[in-house]
């Protein structure tokens, strides 16, 4: 079995587990209470949170060092669905020009965490004078 398999099923045995708890409730919930939990920092994280685990970062730029083998340029603009905390974001944002990144996430508080990843600075001098619609994402542009 691969490791992405194995991931599947023990998500899905997660959300089965947690539904069994809410009764009724959605997956949009279920991520959102993962979210909070990983956001806590109480167990260490792939990706999210403050308490991440070993790797996470050196993940993230062989992750942005794809993209850029891929071909992407400082002038493309990257709609990073499911941003997170910014891992690769803060990355994408430093290298694109102003207004070229626009992170999502269905939920607020890990656009707030991502948010504080990044150095202020960086946020001041690549903020996007463009709006867009936040319809089931919340949209974060940068």
């Amino acid at each position: 079995m691969t490791k992405s398999f194995i991931g599947s099923l023990l998500s899905r045995a997660q959300f089965a587990l947690w539904s069994v708890r809410n009764p009724g409730g959605s997956f949009k919930e279920f991520y959102a209470d993962s979210v909070a939990k990983a956001l806590s920092g109480r167990d260490p994280q792939p990706s999210l949170g403050p308490n991440l685990k070993p790797g996470s970062e050196e993940r993230a730029r062989s992750v942005f060092q794809q993209l850029l083998s891929l071909g992407i340029g400082p002038d493309d603009l990257v709609v990073d669905f499911g941003c997170g905390t910014s891992r690769i974001g803060r990355l994408l944002i430093d290298f694109l020009e102003p207004g070229r990144y626009v992170g999502m996430d269905i939920d607020g508080r890990t656009l707030e965490a991502g948010r504080g990843n990044i150095p202020r600075l960086l946020l001041e001098t690549k903020r996007s004078s463009r709006s867009f619609p936040a319809k089931a994402y919340r949209v974060w542009p940068v």
